[in-house]
């Protein structure tokens, strides 16, 4: 476990966006997304509340990037239009991961080694 804590917060945010993006179609390894958390969670163990939304919204962007790869598939549309939807959805939704990465962080500077 010391191994796991001495990695960078960042690269155990890339982990759990990858987990996380694994775990759906079309890869479709579904139980990886029961582990998909904890590095993100190691990696908001040493980090405040600030750290812990860009490390949430880093995960964020790494799963949304490699789930939403469909967007782009629309029949009918520019490359264009398909291209800043996928951008657009991308940003968006990954402010949901970093709220919940800013929570965590949160909550481990009120309550510390409770959480």
């Amino acid at each position: 476990m010391k191994r796991v804590r001495s990695l960078s917060p960042e690269f155990l945010s890339i982990i759990t966006g990858i987990l996380f993006t694994l775990s759906f179609p079309p890869f479709d390894l579904s139980f990886l997304a029961w582990f998909a958390w904890i590095p993100l969670w190691i990696g908001l163990e040493r980090s405040g509340w600030r750290n812990g939304f860009r490390l949430g919204y880093l995960s964020g962007l790494i799963f949304t990037l490699g789930s939403l790869n469909w967007i782009g598939n629309n029949s009918g549309t520019s490359f264009l239009i398909a291209a800043s939807s996928m951008i657009g959805s991308v940003l968006y939704l990954s402010i949901y991961f970093g709220l919940f990465g800013y929570l965590l962080g949160k909550g481990g500077q009120v309550y510390g080694n409770r959480v």
